[in-house]
């Protein structure tokens, strides 16, 4: 009987142990399960239609914070999102689409045009995205391989402009300069250097390369069809091997279980 019941502790503590290795895998593994589970969700929405015209109202202003694993589940489901225009590097093959309203669920899928009313053919044009630390999704890319002399070709609206990037630099959040308005068309996109909470921002400043052209229906479909195509291809880059998962998970627990009977001769 004492036997039957010391061979039970014994199992019930193999099981114990097994159960916390199980959950530091887990923990271990936590940041490829929750990118990939944002990445699979930010490129697989539904972009209804690119507009041409500004909506009547704009999405209530929130206050914004880094992107998690909540974030993402909150997205699960089809989105019926609206982009008023692009913006791509095409040396980085970077496309992302722009919103209009500080959300979130805005940021999430793409940039944010800061200052809707504002135009390509004047003014400071000022757009800002997330940096989530993998490059391929939404602003990453730019903190790592963005250079000065890259051409960034933005449509918004019915307008197409061309830019050549002349500065990279960085500043404090609370700087503000880079917001203002302009008498003279700029370009001024920013995202945080780092996938981390910090105090410091990533700023690229463009100046017009060509003159402004009206995007024609033909050209907004090509630009619709482009964001979808990329982020079709971006949501098979970002890999888990669960196999490879298994495996170690099963030779952990393997090797728990030969120590433990090993130290118990």
């Amino acid at each position: 009987m004492k036997k039957k019941q010391k061979n039970n502790q014994y199992v019930a503590l193999e099981l114990l142990i097994d159960g916390l290795l199980i959950i530091s895998l887990v923990l271990l593994t936590y940041p490829l399960w929750k990118d990939k589970v944002i990445s699979q969700q930010i490129n697989h929405q539904a972009i209804i239609e690119y507009a041409n015209e500004l909506p009547e109202a704009y999405p209530i202003e929130e206050k914004i914070h880094s992107l998690s694993l909540q974030d993402s589940l909150k997205q699960i489901g089809p989105k019926e999102l609206t982009m008023y225009g692009t913006i791509q590097i095409p040396e980085l093959d970077w496309i992302q689409p722009l919103y209009v309203g500080m959300t979130n669920q805005n940021l999430f899928y793409g940039g944010v045009v800061m200052f809707p009313t504002r135009t390509l053919a004047k003014e400071n044009m000022v757009i800002f995205g997330h940096h989530l630390g993998l490059e391929q999704l939404l602003f990453g890319q730019l903190v790592t391989n963005a250079r000065v002399g890259q051409e960034i070709i933005v449509s918004y609206l019915d307008e197409v402009r061309t830019y050549r990037i002349s500065d990279i630099f960085l500043i404090d959040e609370q700087d503000l300069t880079i917001l203002e308005s302009s008498d003279t068309p700029v370009l001024t996109v920013f995202t945080c250097p780092t996938p981390v909470v910090t105090s410091q921002r990533f700023v690229i400043r463009a100046y017009p390369e060509t003159n402004v052209e009206q995007l024609t229906l033909k050209h907004q479909n090509k630009q619709l069809q482009k964001v979808t195509n990329y982020q079709k291809e971006q949501s098979t880059v970002y890999k888990i091997n669960y196999i490879v998962i298994l495996i170690l998970l099963f030779i952990i627990i393997l090797v728990n279980r030969m120590l433990f009977k090993y130290y118990l001769k």
